[in-house]
């Protein structure tokens, strides 16, 4: 008799955050499950957006509290305000708003990028 396949865990399932930051409105997603023990920031790149992540979050132990965000002009975040340039260095300003947002209470232990 061949012993019964293991049983894959559930899909983890994102819950959507939006962040006022700067006249622009930032969006999120977040996958929490019970009382975290690491915190992480999901960072993308250029030309990309948090769904992105999706793929290695299911990889990623259920008890890290990780958020990816859409940085502005990506994904579900809103545009620059007209004629605001899109500067890489502004992402450390959007990123520092969202850790300090009250989405996210200032939890930063890892960025992973």
């Amino acid at each position: 008799m061949n012993p019964r396949p293991k049983m894959a865990p559930p899909a983890r399932v994102s819950r959507e955050i939006r962040i006022n930051a700067n006249r622009t409105e930032i969006a999120a997603q977040e996958w929490k499950h019970g009382v975290p023990t690491k915190n992480v920031l999901l960072l993308h790149g250029w030309q990309d957006n948090s769904n992105s992540f999706n793929k290695l979050v299911q990889l990623l132990p259920q008890e890290w509290w990780l958020v990816a965000i859409d940085f502005p002009g990506h994904g579900l975040s809103s545009q620059r305000p007209e004629g605001a340039p899109y500067i890489v260095t502004d992402w450390v300003s959007d990123v520092r708003l969202v850790v300090q947002s009250e989405s996210t209470c200032c939890w930063l232990s890892q960025i992973i990028i």
